[in-house]
């Protein structure tokens, strides 16, 4: 378990999908990839929200970080939850 760094990943069809948190200097950066490629990235913490298209669908990532490093993950996909991640990125 790391601090640091977080990495979530599932299957979306035929798709692996990843979810990485990674600490930064200012502010962490979290990606969401498709296949090992990068879909959208931003540097943030608070509440936001990373986006893709898997198979014509649309892949919403929530992202909601505590100031102390808590952070709850929900991933949909065309409005319809397929996951809930929590955990703790510095």
């Amino acid at each position: 378990m790391s601090l640091t760094q977080k990495k979530y990943g599932f299957m979306v069809g035929s798709h692996w999908v990843e979810v990485l948190g990674e600490t930064k200097a200012v502010h962490p950066k979290w990606s969401v990839l498709i296949d090992g490629e990068s879909a959208d990235t931003k540097n943030l913490t608070g509440e936001f929200q990373l986006s893709a298209t898997v198979d014509g669908k649309h892949l919403s990532v929530d992202i909601a970080q505590g100031g102390f490093g808590d952070v709850d993950v929900t991933v949909e996909l065309d409005n319809s939850k397929i996951q809930e991640f929590s955990g703790f990125l510095l």
